[in-house]
């Protein structure tokens, strides 16, 4: 318990000597023994029009929740893309640049791995206004030849004069006006030995058994050691739940075989199965980021045996006081009853 109390105060320790760095487009580079991985993160200001994507820790802080972390009026989080390579550390083999460019007449940010925006910092470019090269965002794989769950890819706005690179944008639908043009890299999945632990299913280090989750509410999901950002969770449920207030019943991996549609909380998984979110931070899950409020599977599926194979491993990314909430695809709760038998297996 001491050692995981120590990791979560230097997480905030380090971010706090980050913030003396605060500016639009520059920070204060992270020390060499740094963390192999930063997190890339999107933001949207409405009254310039302008996305910006990127691993700073003076920005990020703001979507873990972490303080102090300064207040930027106007700018809204959009959502976790990926990882990057830290770039205050040696550039691993194989990788190349995300490169940042800002235009201060557009209010732009441009962040590209083309080598045509190669240069060094403080680099000057014309491209229809002036951008200067601010920073070398991180280190990335190079483009892929077809996207991918964690491909970043640019899109302009000719409207907006606006640049935006981002994996998704919220509910994955591109907004008006802005037009696909490159695939820039694939960004990196977590790098965690907790994920890696539960992926190959090796010993867990904490287990909560019986574990109740109510078909009629949202039940948050509380372990005797605690759940820090970094840790991975495994579910495993069994029971019944009764979803109106006729007495219908189904097993905790709902209408087996069917997608619940529009109206759903999930759409793409079977009604009235169990699914989980984080109530802030993010969770990686199947290949890709969930941001906080946004549901994702936590069940399996029903062998021909009858079985209910283990859900997905949930890597989770809260912020400060975050937790994992779980409940039942169904968009009317009030009238449902029961609680799924629920097993929380978690890495550490």
């Amino acid at each position: 318990m001491i050692k995981r109390a120590r990791r979560w105060i230097t997480t905030i320790a380090a971010t706090a000597i980050a913030m003396t760095g605060l500016a639009i487009g520059t920070a204060t580079p992270a020390a060499a023994t740094g963390p192999t991985q930063l997190p890339l993160v999107t933001f949207f200001n409405a009254t310039t029009g302008d996305y910006f994507t990127t691993a700073q820790e003076v920005w990020t802080c703001g979507y873990y929740n972490i303080s102090p972390c300064a207040d930027r009026p106007g700018w809204v989080i959009v959502g976790r893309q990926g990882d990057v390579f830290n770039p205050a550390n040696p550039q691993p083999a194989g990788t190349v640049k995300l490169f940042h460019w800002w235009s201060p007449d557009r209010s732009d940010n441009f962040l590209t791995t083309d080598p045509a925006w190669s240069g060094d910092i403080g680099d000057r470019r014309v491209s229809g206004s002036e951008y200067t090269l601010l920073r070398i965002e991180g280190f990335v794989n190079p483009p892929p030849t077809s996207a991918g769950p964690l491909t970043l890819r640019s899109f302009w706005s000719a409207t907006n004069l606006d640049n935006a690179a981002v994996v998704r944008f919220p509910n994955s639908t591109t907004p008006p006006g802005y037009g696909f043009y490159r695939i820039e890299a694939n960004l990196l999945p977590p790098n965690a030995a907790s994920l890696t632990g539960c992926q190959t299913s090796a010993p867990h280090q904490n287990i909560t058994e019986s574990w109740h989750a109510h078909a009629n509410t949202i039940s948050p999901y509380s372990s005797r050691i605690g759940v820090f950002r970094g840790d991975t969770l495994r579910l495993s449920a069994s029971g019944f739940t009764r979803i109106d207030g006729w007495g219908t019943t189904v097993d905790v991996i709902g209408l087996s075989g069917t997608r619940a549609g529009t109206g759903f909380p999930l759409p793409s998984e079977p009604a009235y199965t169990l699914i989980g979110r984080m109530n802030s931070g993010g969770a990686f899950v199947q290949g890709r980021w969930f941001d906080a409020g946004s549901w994702f599977p936590v069940v399996g599926h029903k062998l021909p045996s009858g079985a209910i194979t283990n859900g997905p491993c949930v890597f989770v990314d809260p912020a400060v006081g975050g937790t994992l909430e779980v409940g039942i695809n169904d968009p009317t709760l009030w009238d449902n009853g029961g609680f799924a038998d629920v097993t929380v297996r978690q890495w550490i």
